[in-house]
């Protein structure tokens, strides 16, 4: 028979394991609760420029609303201070256009301040592509303030204040400011705050498509988000600080390498560098564009949609196309003298226009999968390209082969010509290049130390800073 005081000491002692099992619970943090790098592709977000309150716009943003209560699932210790602010309260603020949460994590607790750190730590780690602070860029995040330090886009971490005896205090003057010690302060880009960044829409982290000159070895490498990343070529510019409607689909270079052109699924066009922009098809009803073309001397490109109709902009002439729902069109390729031009449909068919020669459909019947995009070889010949990395040399072109490592990630999206026509680049989503042939191997964004927006770097510094009169709070 046991004494009462037993009964106590066992009591006692079941209670302090209890506790301790709660407190370790309160610090695990669920593998599952936060996006990792392995859900995304290589193409982040443009870092987010400071972007302050100019409009009075409270109702809390569905970007913003999904993160704060991704934050609090992950960490169910932490809690909220809300996200909307009343816009005749204090001065400008984030919050009073419902793209900014104060989430409730206390650096005196224990459990709160580690939720912080792992979470931060997640925004601004350096991912597998070389992306810096990769998840704070797919979120759409300005700045971050917390525990008497602010984090921008434009330089990394700073003091926000200093603590002195009569409370905390910006640096070089005497302005008593909150030490945002019992909560982080995240600020969003619109982009961000409307949940049209990659960290929302994940797809758009792939790679679309891969562009060469066609006077000497390099190739950029272009995102579905509009992101570019120069391999042996300038880099001259992207899309991807922009919200584009529809994604990226191809990318086209200049004879030179010294501008290219990105086609949007909307038949939108974009130039940059000394790549003229000659028009595009984002207001006409044919919508669903897939691949573009450019003259031989770059004054001029046509654009197909998904069914075979042809656009012809500058001084590319319109030599026909299709209209034909069940065709799925994939590719198309100019011919050298620039007067003619092949289609390529998903089933491996092709279709020639203008001076193009018809070169057979005998592939089609040895297709198995989807050939996703195709690239010339003079005017007798052209390569075509699966999606699960087989190639078809037809005519003339010569066969160096596909993709015979099976381990890659996603599937094959895209394929070049070198400028030689001795061999080709091959590209997958996640922005693995191979070369074959005489084509150089330049490097590639799948396992890269090269980050596909390191071109883009930080944004400049603010004139006036978060940091400024009235405080952040």
């Amino acid at each position: 028979m046991l004494h009462a005081s037993s009964h106590s000491s066992r009591a006692s002692r079941w209670l302090i394991a209890l506790l301790a099992l709660s407190s370790l619970i309160a610090l695990a943090v669920p593998a599952s609760a936060l996006p990792r790098g392995s859900k995304f592709g290589p193409m982040a977000d443009a870092p987010a420029g400071y972007d302050s309150q100019d409009t009075c716009s409270p109702n809390p943003k569905p970007g913003v609303v999904a993160f704060s209560n991704m934050l609090m699932n992950a960490f169910p210790q932490t809690g909220s201070y809300g996200i909307s602010r009343s816009c005749d309260v204090g001065g400008t603020s984030e919050h009073k256009e419902g793209r900014a949460f104060d989430w409730r994590a206390n650096a005196g607790v224990k459990s709160e301040r580690k939720a912080a750190e792992t979470a931060l730590d997640w925004l601004l780690a350096e991912d597998k592509y070389g992306n810096d602070f990769a998840m704070a860029r797919r979120f759409g995040i300005m700045y971050i303030v917390w525990n008497r330090r602010i984090w921008g886009t434009w330089g990394g971490w700073s003091v926000y204040c200093k603590q002195k005896a009569i409370g905390c205090v910006k640096p070089g003057t005497k302005e008593v400011r909150h030490p945002h010690t019992d909560h982080v302060h995240f600020s969003f880009s619109w982009n961000g705050a409307k949940k049209r960044t990659t960290g929302w829409r994940a797809d758009r982290s792939l790679v679309a498509a891969i562009g060469s000159p066609s006077s000497y070895n390099g190739y950029v490498v272009a995102g579905r988000n509009g992101g570019i990343a120069p391999f042996g070529v300038p880099y001259l510019g992207s899309k991807s600080d922009k919200y584009m409607p529809r994604p990226a689909v191809d990318v086209t270079a200049t004879p030179y390498g010294d501008g290219y052109w990105l086609l949007f699924g909307n038949g939108q066009v974009s130039a940059f560098g000394e790549a003229r922009y000659k028009g595009g098809a984002k207001n006409k009803p044919a919508g669903n564009f897939v691949a573009m073309a450019t003259l031989p001397d770059g004054r001029g490109y046509w654009i197909v949609n998904k069914t075979g109709r042809v656009f012809a902009f500058g001084r590319a002439d319109h030599f026909g196309g299709l209209a034909e729902e069940e065709v799925h069109i994939s590719g198309i390729a100019a011919t050298p003298t620039g007067a003619g031009y092949w289609l390529f449909g998903e089933s491996g068919r092709s279709y020639p226009f203008g001076d193009a020669q018809s070169l057979g459909d005998g592939v089609a019947d040895e297709v198995s999968g989807r050939v996703v995009s195709a690239a010339a070889h003079g005017s007798l010949g052209y390569w075509l390209v699966t999606a699960t990395g087989r190639v078809f040399a037809i005519g003339d072109a010569p066969d160096h082969g596909g993709v015979t490592d099976k381990t890659f990630k996603g599937e094959v999206v895209g394929i070049d010509a070198a400028p030689d026509g001795d061999g080709y680049w091959i590209v997958t989503s996640h922005g693995r290049v191979y070369a074959r042939g005489s084509a150089a191997s330049m490097g590639s964004l799948s396992g890269s130390a090269l980050s596909p927006q390191t071109m883009d770097s930080r944004p400049e510094r603010p004139e006036t800073l978060p940091l400024g009169d009235p405080p952040i709070d």
